[in-house]
């Protein structure tokens, strides 16, 4: 990158003249050229201009950038369209108090080959539409606070090159010595394909930047994707491009010399908490990326004029390529009030960044002691950073070491007010997908993922993990060797100190969302969160999760609010556990982020009650792999294979209280509990009363529910060998049989549910006397165990007057006309539902 060198005299000048109060010199205001509109009586006057060759000097007023009243050394203001046509050419700007040039509410003007030195606020403004800034150089731009020049604690970010509107063309400048930024560009369309614009018909093309504190800052257009091509910048202390944008951004032909960070593209939207999403990404094409640029006296470099106070970086910090993108609920900061690159809001649900074709090169320990890493993930964000996938992505003249660098989760943030008593999760879960193995010459799919075992605390695994008799797998994966236990990753992998991750080969990790969709998700706990699971051969693993950080603001104090939603890495084609310390949500929603449709998990979920699990996938349901069988439905080969080609494939084990689900593809799964009474009856073996389907028949005919209310979950068949205690309540000849009672699962997601089933048994009770139920109550009750109880319901049985209860022994109900008949709740060492 060559210096530009510009022409600051002309022979015809405009000059703001000091007087004897010193008008420009103390009272910081000169001249100023406005073309705009005005009244005379009841015509509009419209004004347009053409200058070229003019030297504009101590011009403007200090301290008047509203738009309203722009006083700019020279502003078009409010002249539409009628102003098309009107340009500045040629001309220098030089020395102005105010902006040098702005464009407001108006079209179709040209700013072309001028050269601006030492403005004031922003150097360049172009608002409105169909403009060209072409071919300019602008050197020295201050921020400003009031008439203070360069003042630390100005929080506006003025820009050399400040570039809003519709349509406006940006090619060819040159923006050098800003002690904010070079460019703001609010971003162009992309293309049809959603890529970015490029060569000679993008509107922002061939822009260079040097020496500032941001060399590119994009807003993002209000659009599906923002597009942003053909940039170069140079020794910028924070960012060479940042962005934080509401739409998708492609960006192509970059190349950046390093000087703290090179790129991070951040995205925001839509809110989790809502459970929205949008497939966001970010991309970079035909890029490349330098650590070291040649530099004199690089070591003793400081920071830009008046940046102090919204610096986020240290001069021993190291240099990176690429700091992995935050997807997030809110825009961050991108003013003076604190560091650009720390969420202030729950992470997105989806996200994810590519990068294709691009190179890193000279990524190598400098002579002052800097380190720098090509990819590093974010030391500020305590939440998810969504996957970066590569495709012919290389480097040159990088050691193996400075690959990458995962910063692990700050102690700090353990506190009441932010990640309470364990780590957030975001640093441990970050995933780089080199696809083709080009960026680590392997030549096949690899990985590089950070350390989630670090303090890790076996103590906080959920109980049920180990009261389950899983105790002996964890012991087992301690005795292997691996570092402070383990985490659901690494499998498979090697251990890179220098990173402090791993790099894997042959494994396809992807990213795991776990989300809980009831309306409590920030105000119930449920994690302690553990995904278990992995057969790569190293034994199996636990990821430990705890959620996201608390980022509410309450009356100046944090909310103590939560979301429980949990990001976890796993490999694809793996079975997986999934355990939790507090009580399982109604609905559960799993995303296997951004994978194909033939790439999925086995994920196995175990419940504390027995109620129905209805299963949707793309909001349809799915019905469970023993739906049609009419016997022996309880049974391991029900169990979903890993290779079944269904996503959403389940069963609910009720004996063991285990759902084993497909989780296939990028559209997520949903697990809804539906609220059913589960009942178990011990009968005769009468064929004609009391077959299965005889049963479920009768038994609605009871009740008086619609037939598809009923389900039979479990039948113990009089020649199935009976425990010892179903010996000792019955005789060898009797049939158990397990139902649930509730409203039938909706086929798709988006109907409105049904009403409970108490209030459809309450509607459709018909008044019949409880001699004619063919149920011998009394003969039944004789077998009771001595501290059984029995209850009687009132009549008539309604919505109001039927509790659920949880109980932890055998419960016997009786229930009143208009109907008599004995229910036996289910027994479990857990919270098994009652009617009470």
């Amino acid at each position: 990158m060559a210096p530009e060198i510009g022409l600051l005299s002309r022979n015809v000048r405009i000059v703001g003249g000091d007087d004897n109060q010193g008008s420009v010199s103390v009272q910081q205001f000169g001249c100023r050229i406005l073309v705009g509109r005005i009244f005379r009586g009841r015509s509009l006057y419209i004004g347009s201009a053409q200058v070229d060759g003019v030297e504009i000097r101590s011009c403007g007023q200090s301290g008047f950038h509203s738009t309203r009243d722009p006083r700019y050394a020279f502003v078009f203001k409010g002249t539409a369209s009628n102003a098309k046509g009107s340009f500045v050419r040629n001309s220098a700007f030089n020395n102005n108090l105010n902006t040098a040039f702005g464009a407001h509410l108006s079209n179709g003007i040209t700013l072309q080959n001028n050269v601006f030195y030492r403005s004031r606020g922003s150097t360049v403004i172009i608002g409105g539409q169909d403009n060209q800034v072409l071919n300019n150089m602008a050197a020295v731009t201050f921020s400003v606070n009031g008439n203070s020049l360069s003042d630390n604690h100005a929080f506006d970010f003025p820009a050399t090159f400040d570039i809003g509107g519709v349509n406006n063309r940006v090619r060819g400048n040159a923006a050098g010595g800003s002690d904010r930024l070079s460019y703001s560009y609010v971003g162009s369309p992309c293309t049809s394909s959603m890529k970015a614009q490029t060569g000679s018909s993008a509107l922002f093309w061939d822009n260079t930047a040097h020496s500032g504190l941001i060399g590119l800052r994009v807003f993002g257009l209000v659009a599906k994707c923002t597009s942003v091509a053909g940039f170069r910048a140079t020794h910028h202390w924070e960012f060479g491009v940042f962005s934080w944008t509401a739409s998708s951004l492609a960006m192509s032909h970059i190349a950046v010399g390093v000087g703290r960070v090179g790129i991070m593209a951040n995205n925001f939207g839509p809110d989790p908490v809502k459970h929205l999403t949008d497939d966001k990404w970010v991309s970079l094409e035909n890029s490349l990326i330098v650590g070291e640029v040649p530099t004199e006296n690089a070591c003793v470099q400081k920071r830009p004029i008046g940046s102090v106070a919204f610096n986020g970086f240290k001069q021993s910090d190291p240099k990176v390529g690429i700091m992995m993108s935050t997807f997030s609920k809110s825009r961050g900061k991108m003013d003076g009030t604190g560091p650009w690159n720390k969420p202030t809001s729950y992470p997105a649900i989806n996200g994810l960044a590519n990068l294709t074709k691009v190179t890193f090169a000279r990524f190598t320990p400098n002579n002052c002691n800097m380190s720098s890493y090509v990819f590093t993930n974010n030391p500020l964000s305590p939440d998810a950073m969504h996957p970066f996938q590569l495709v012919k992505t290389g480097v040159q003249a990088i050691d193996n070491d400075r690959m990458a660098f995962f910063y692990p989760p700050n102690p700090a943030w353990i506190v009441q007010e932010d990640c309470v008593d364990m780590d957030c999760d975001g640093p441990k879960h970050s995933i780089i997908r080199d696809l083709d193995g080009h960026l680590l010459r392997t030549g096949h799919i690899s990985s590089l993922i950070p350390r989630a075992e670090i303090r890790f605390d076996s103590s906080r695994l959920p109980i049920a993990l180990l009261a389950g008799g899983q105790t002996h797998f964890i012991q087992r994966g301690i005795a292997r060797g691996l570092p402070n236990n383990v985490s659901a990753t690494t499998g498979g992998c090697e251990w890179k100190a220098a990173w402090n991750g791993y790099q894997c080969g042959h494994l396809n990790h992807q990213m795991l969302i776990i989300e809980n969709m009831d309306a409590d998700t920030e105000v119930r706990r449920i994690s302690p969160l553990a995904v278990y699971g992995g057969n790569t051969g190293s034994g199996k693993y636990i990821d430990l999760m705890n959620g996201p950080m608390d980022h509410g603001w309450c009356s100046y104090y944090t909310c103590l609010k939560r979301l429980s939603t949990f990001y976890s890495v796993v490999v694809t084609g793996t079975e997986y556990e999934l355990w939790l310390t507090g009580s399982h949500p109604t609905h559960w929603r799993f995303h296997l982020l951004n994978s194909q449709s033939d790439e999925g998990i086995k994920l196995t979920v175990w419940y504390k009650n027995i109620q129905r699990k209805d299963i949707y996938k793309d909001g349809i349901f799915i019905e469970p792999t023993n739906v049609l069988a009419t016997k022996e439905l309880i049974d391991d080969r029900y169990i979903p294979q890993i290779n079944s080609n269904i996503g959403g494939a389940n069963y609910f084990d009720v004996k063991k209280q285990f759902l084993h689900l497909i989780v296939k593809g990028s559209s997520p799964v949903d697990v809804i509990t539906s609220p059913v009474i589960t009942v178990s009856f011990n009968v005769v073996s009468l064929d004609d009363f009391f077959s299965p389907q005889q049963f479920v028949f009768n038994l609605a005919t009871v009740l008086g529910v619609p037939l598809d209310t009923v389900r039979l979950v479990d039948v113990v068949a009089e020649d199935t060998p009976l425990s010892g205690r179903q010996k000792r309540q019955t005789s060898a000849r009797m049939h158990t049989m397990t139902v649930q009672i509730g409203a039938t699962a909706s086929q798709n997601q988006t109907q409105t549910a049904a009403p409970p089933v108490s209030e459809q048994i309450a509607e459709g009770a018909p008044e019949a006397d409880s001699d004619n139920v063919d149920m011998d109550a009394n003969a039944t009750a004789t077998g009771l165990p001595d501290n059984s109880t029995s209850a009687s319901a009132q009549t008539p049985l309604s919505a109001s007057n039927l509790t659920v209860r949880y109980c932890h022994r055998k419960t016997f109900i009786s229930v009143s006309p208009p109907f008599i008949f004995i229910l036996k709740c289910v027994f479990s060492m857990y919270n098994t539902l009652c009617m009470r």
